[in-house]
């Protein structure tokens, strides 16, 4: 008596899951006339042993039920990844442009002080300048009057002495313009326990 088995091996690799690898199992069918019920043996090689026929469905099944979850637990992960960069990078970028505002606005405010002084300081320098110009218009004008009077004088002795008139220097002090006061000056000494007085006359010169 003869017979045909005609068998079905296929094998899963590990599957690459994200980061998950499922296990790699070989899985046998045979069919023939020696399965007697009309179902096919099927096999699970995994650790090179056969398994007997009346758990193999429950590992197949438990075999793809485990596939099943990790390919879900592996999407799972990957949209939480996913999430995670899209939110790290915006915040990222939000708390490097808001530590660059807090730089900017104390280098503001810095800047702010720095300006108001210098201000302070420009309008005190300014009124200094006006007030020494005062000063310098003020001894300007008085020296230049000055000049021209002594000038004035020494042109009208420098005439005289060159008509050879005769004439009294005190004559020409007195009827000059020069010569304002007389000042009288007292002096009081005490000789032999008795008082004396001695009155005499300055004139004073005034330009």
């Amino acid at each position: 008596m003869s017979f045909t088995t005609h068998s079905t091996t296929f094998t899963m690799n590990y599957w690459l899951l994200g980061s998950v690898w499922a296990p790699r199992h070989r899985i046998w069918v045979a069919r023939g006339p020696s399965s007697g019920d009309g179902r096919d043996d099927v096999g699970v090689d995994g650790n090179g042993e056969l398994p007997g026929r009346g758990d193999h469905d429950d590992h197949l099944t438990s075999y793809l039920d485990r596939m099943r979850n990790l390919e879900t637990d592996n999407g799972r992960l990957e949209s939480k990844i996913r999430e995670h960069l899209e939110k790290m990078g915006p915040q990222s970028n939000i708390h490097g442009l808001c530590k660059v505002i807090d730089d900017t606005s104390v280098t503001r405010l810095q800047l702010g002080t720095e300006i108001k002084a210098l201000k302070e300081e420009l309008l005190f320098v300014k009124n200094h300048e006006e007030y020494v110009n005062g000063l310098e218009g003020q001894i300007a004008t008085s020296g230049l009057t000055v000049e021209v009077k002594l000038e004035a004088e020494i042109a009208t002795y420098h005439h005289l002495l060159e008509d050879h008139e005769d004439f009294s220097l005190s004559d020409t002090l007195d009827s000059s313009n020069s010569m304002q006061t007389t000042q009288k000056i007292t002096t009081h000494r005490l000789v032999d326990s008795k008082v004396t007085s001695e009155t005499n006359d300055t004139n004073v010169l005034r330009l």
